[in-house]
């Protein structure tokens, strides 16, 4: 997909690639998420950077900065640098 999205020739475009979202608790049930996020707070200390779970809040000012600025060309933030 970001292939894809590369070859249409944006002047400014930003990928985000966040690691687990974050978006703290939710109405519906989502068990999976619920354990992988209490692991994820748990072991964070050993966790590379990489993999640590960022608030979804936290990523969207990201991208938002990114819009704005609209730097010239293809720009890749990967989880580490978003949290």
């Amino acid at each position: 997909m970001e292939n894809t999205i590369t070859g249409l020739g944006y002047p400014s475009l930003t990928l985000v690639r966040p690691s687990l979202l974050d978006g703290g608790r939710r109405p519906e049930n989502r068990p999976g998420e619920r354990v992988g996020l209490w692991f994820a707070g748990v072991f964070r200390p050993l966790l590379p950077a990489r993999y640590r779970a960022v608030a979804t809040d936290v990523v969207a000012r990201t991208l938002l900065a990114a819009a704005f600025a609209q730097a010239p060309g293809v720009h890749v933030i990967e989880s580490e640098r978003i949290a």
